[in-house]
């Protein structure tokens, strides 16, 4: 299964072999019975033997025999420790291994035990002092001898992330999206609209396992509340078992892993979908070098499409499941995914790779850095030169002792959604969520939701679109928006200028100039488009055709709106138009008409210049004539400086 991962188990050894496993060879009289008492040697070889054997029972008998008859029995405490940790019951342990140590302090094997114990019950101070304790013994294997320093310090690093814990409240996402089943929180929609969520079902027993089906749920948001949680719904039949679904942040594409199925490449390959028509298109196989006969999985994409990060047990790693990166050629094809090296992986297993759509926090859940137990969750920055930083422990309460195996954040970056197995819900993995502790947000993410209209009908229409950014050129976008209503989300770097372009055959195109601020990060960039049928005396504001200051000198940035001007005259060779320049009220009438008029005329002959015929256009300038905002303002005086185009003929 697409989801699975495995922890290890606690076994239990005979007093001996602990004793031979922690330390160096010593003369073998000082491993033998502490105990003077042949009655309760006797006892304790019954005992020893018989838990050996699997009879728990019969040596927990024993063993207490051994201790009526020598209370200060020090390998017997031990041996009943042992008992009582197969039993689980962690208390009565303890006091058995705390009983051993008060009987011989010198009888060093217990103390690597005790200090697990601690560990288990959270009391990390007292596994610190134990475990030093531990550490004097010159005996000590070196290999165990550093196991144990591992140890100590993860009870420090525990003891510490308790003692600063957040005042943070873990709220369960209750019955709409929870179920005793496995719930893995998996992606969330851009605006934060809409919820996607992988749920695994247990379907049959299979020998000493189980077989479980893994389906894909959506839960859109309504009124502050997640609505019940729905199958996905699939216009195809999935040939095998899928895991792990992300969804773009835009909604127009998931990627997911395909697990079984016949064409793959391995036991789990990564498919992408795309959102066209109003539904979810085949999948396609994102192929080598991608998809290996390894285990491939857990996709996130981000926000521009071209980076997709995803967690492999490929040859080469640094061991169990490591997190990659592959980055979109210009060809369409997939590079050579990069593992993220030895500050994000670990000898351990590192799963559930989330890029925020800013594109440089990752989030992670890892269990082979040090945390509060199993699976935890982890943050990584990226810098200036796109090196992956090292990860930070998210704290607690967002960790706990049991498992959190996925997160994902808002646009904003504020509030959390995590996958966890922590006491208090329905059963396995339950989704949880919580304001994000503000020293773990993400960086600013401005984005803006576009709705495409027939100016006349207002009924939506599908349409074209081109965004440029002005403040840095490399970064141009196409793509389309459907005739569905659910409008365009798009996520943009923050801070820049942007230049918007729709289009669609029988309409005028429209054009839209928008800055998107740093704080445009808690509320989307609502942008209308209402699309005029190309007939007689209709306009349209050339919102990104830019002149120097006080001059007719066409700046570069206007080349892309000229070209869809002249296309425009080139797809319709009938129509005439007239190209009319606007001023505000700043400066004298005639100075603003003149200024107006050149600039009119200097659209026209740009357009000349291509082949458009002269006839076609007429250049005006109506100066301050015709304001279309309030020129008190520098925004209306900003508005009011415009060029037009309109169809006369």
């Amino acid at each position: 299964m697409e989801n699975q991962f495995t922890k290890s188990q606690i076994h239990a050894y005979s007093l001996i072999a602990l004793f031979w496993l922690f330390f160096m060879p010593i003369p073998l009289a000082f491993a033998q019975s502490s105990s003077s008492s042949n009655v309760a040697r006797r006892h304790f070889q019954k005992a020893e033997s018989a838990f050996e054997s699997g009879k728990t029972t019969a040596a927990l008998s024993s063993v207490n025999k051994a201790l009526s008859a020598d209370p200060h029995f020090t390998q017997a405490w031990m041996l009943l420790g042992e008992i009582k940790r197969e039993q689980k019951n962690i208390d009565e342990a303890l006091s058995a291994y705390e009983a051993a140590v008060k009987s011989d302090s010198s009888f060093f094997p217990v103390y690597p035990i005790l200090g697990g114990l601690y560990m288990q019950q959270n009391s990390y101070e007292k596994a610190q002092k134990i475990l030093e304790l531990g550490l004097r013994f010159d005996a000590l294997r070196p290999e165990r001898r550093q196991s144990l320093i591992a140890l100590r310090s993860l009870a420090a690093f525990r003891q510490n992330l308790i003692a600063n814990a957040f005042e943070v409240e873990i709220q369960h996402q209750g019955e709409a999206i929870n179920t005793q089943d496995d719930e893995f929180v998996s992606s969330l929609l851009l605006d934060g609209s809409l919820m996607l969520l992988t749920r695994k079902t247990p379907l049959k027993p299979v020998g000493a396992g189980m077989l479980f089906e893994e389906k894909f749920y959506t839960s859109y948001r309504s009124d502050e509340e997640w609505l019940q949680a729905a199958p996905l719904i699939l216009d195809w039949e999935p040939p095998g078992n899928m895991g792990s679904m992300s969804i773009s942040p835009e909604g127009n594409a998931i990627y997911f892993a395909g697990c079984g199925w016949q064409a793959g490449f391995g036991s789990c390959d990564i498919y992408r979908s795309e959102y066209q028509n109003g539904s979810w298109g085949i999948p396609r196989n994102l192929a080598a070098p991608v998809n290996t006969s390894a285990w491939e999985t857990q996709p996130s994409v981000s926000v521009d499409g071209r980076e997709l990060y995803f967690v492999s047990n490929r040859a080469g790693g640094f061991g169990g499941s490591d997190i990659y990166r592959s980055v979109l050629l210009p060809d369409g094809k997939w590079s050579n995914p990069q593992n993220l090296g030895d500050l994000i992986n670990t000898s351990g297993n590192e799963m559930s790779p989330y890029l925020h759509p800013d594109g440089k926090t990752l989030y992670f859940a890892s269990d082979g850095h040090q945390g509060m137990g199993g699976f935890d969750l982890f943050v990584s920055r990226r810098d200036e030169v796109g090196r992956w930083m090292k990860p930070e422990n998210l704290g607690v309460p967002v960790n706990s002792t049991f498992d959190e195996i996925s997160l994902i954040t808002n646009a904003e970056g504020n509030h959390a959604y995590l996958s966890s197995n922590r006491s208090g819900g329905f059963g396995g993995f339950d989704v949880y969520a919580c304001k994000l502790p503000e020293e773990f947000q993400p960086s600013a993410v401005a984005w803006v939701k576009i709705f495409v209209k027939n100016a006349v009908t207002m009924a939506p229409v599908a349409a074209s679109y081109s965004l440029i950014g002005l403040s840095f050129p490399d970064f141009y976008r196409t793509g389309s928006v459907e005739a569905s209503g659910r409008g365009l989300l798009l996520a943009l770097p923050p801070g820049n200028n942007y230049a918007l372009h729709i289009q669609q055959e029988g309409y005028l195109f429209h054009s839209e100039y928008f800055d998107l601020e740093i704080q445009s990060k808690t509320k989307p960039g609502i942008i209308e488009v209402l699309l005029k049928p190309v007939i007689e005396g209709n306009r349209i504001v050339l919102n990104n055709v830019f002149f120097a200051f006080n001059s007719a000198e066409l700046s570069p940035a206007s080349d892309y709106e000229l070209t869809m001007i002249y296309e425009l005259l080139s797809q319709n060779s009938t129509i005439q138009i007239e190209l009319s320049g606007h001023t505000d009220n700043t400066g004298s009438e005639s100075y603003n008409q003149q200024l107006s008029l050149q600039r009119a005329l200097s659209v026209k002959q740009w357009l000349i210049s291509k082949g458009i015929d002269n006839q076609r256009i007429i250049a005006v300038g109506y100066g301050s004539a015709f304001p279309v905002s309030d020129n008190s303002t520098e925004q209306g005086r900003a508005a009011n400086r415009r060029t037009e185009l309109k169809i006369i003929r």
